[in-house]
Order: structure tokens, then C-alpha cells, then sequence
């Protein structure tokens, strides 16, 4: 007698074909993944780095006071602070970027007049990893512009 019901499952090779076909995605998939996180990881360090410049810049002429964003332990990787200069009260901690992340500067800190322009002249600083390099430049009158490519 035929039986009308039929068996509900997988054969060994169809799950093989399966597991093939997942293992190869999942090789594809995961060098663009460590890339994508790489880039995003530079992408937060150089925005919270100018964010915290446009804060520093916002609470000098605010607060009418001269603001001082500087690095924790004499480097940038570090992470930075924003303090008022003369009460050494600090307004803002950033804490320590990724290792992939470079900023090269040739400033120990960047202090904001009252009237919002920079303690000196023009810095450029220089953010870099595997993937990309991006220029802060801020002018001594305290505006900032940030751009691809190295600071000339």
C-alpha cells in the first residue's frame, strides 16, 4: 500500500550545499565588514576632534573667557580635554581614538581667545590611517575647515 504522507526534512547534501554556500558569503562578507569599521573608526575620531575645536571656539566667545583644548598625557591618541584656561575647570573629556587613527600636529594645544581666535597662527593637523588622510585646517581667526587629502 502507497503511503500518502510524505517525510518533511533536509538530506545531508542539501545542508552541505547550505553550509557551502553560508561559508563563502561569510568569507566575502567579513574583510569589507573590517574594513567598513576601520573607516568608521577614523571618521568618529576626526569629528569628535573638530567638534571639539567648534566647542572649545563656542564656549571662548560664549563665556567670554579663553578656552584651551589640549591632549591627555602630552599625546592626541590619548584622547584631548577642553578646559578653561584661566580656572582649569574642564568643560569636555574625550577619551583615547582607535590605534589605526594617526593626528599629526605641531601644536601641544590650541587655546581660543575670548573673541574666538586662536592663541597663534594657523594649524593644520593631520588625520591618517590605512584608507584615508584628512586636513583640519583652523586660521588664527578660529574658523576651521576640514578636508580630504594631506595639509599642504
Amino acid at each position: 500500500m502507497l503511503s500518502t504522507t510524505q517525510e518533511k526534512g533536509f538530506t545531508l547534501v542539501e545542508l552541505l550545499i547550505t553550509l557551502l554556500i553560508l561559508m563563502i558569503l561569510v568569507v566575502i562578507a567579513v574583510p569589507s565588514y573590517q574594513k567598513f569599521i576601520e573607516k568608521e573608526r577614523f571618521t568618529v575620531a576626526v569629528n569628535n576632534f573638530h567638534n571639539a575645536y567648534r566647542y572649545s571656539r563656542n564656549e571662548a566667545t560664549k563665556l567670554a573667557v579663553d578656552v584651551t583644548m589640549a591632549p591627555v598625557g602630552s599625546d592626541w591618541k590619548n584622547g584631548w580635554t577642553v578646559t578653561y584656561s584661566a580656572a582649569s575647570e574642564t568643560l569636555l573629556e574625550a577619551p583615547a581614538i582607535h590605534d589605526s587613527v594617526t593626528i599629526t600636529t605641531g601644536t601641544t594645544e590650541l587655546t581660543v581667545k575670548s573673541f574666538g581666535k586662536l592663541d597663534a597662527n594657523t594649524q593644520k593637523i593631520t588625520f591618517s590611517n590605512t584608507y584615508k588622510i584628512k586636513c583640519l585646517t583652523i586660521l588664527g581667526g578660529g574658523q576651521s575647515e576640514l578636508k580630504d587629502g594631506v595639509c599642504n
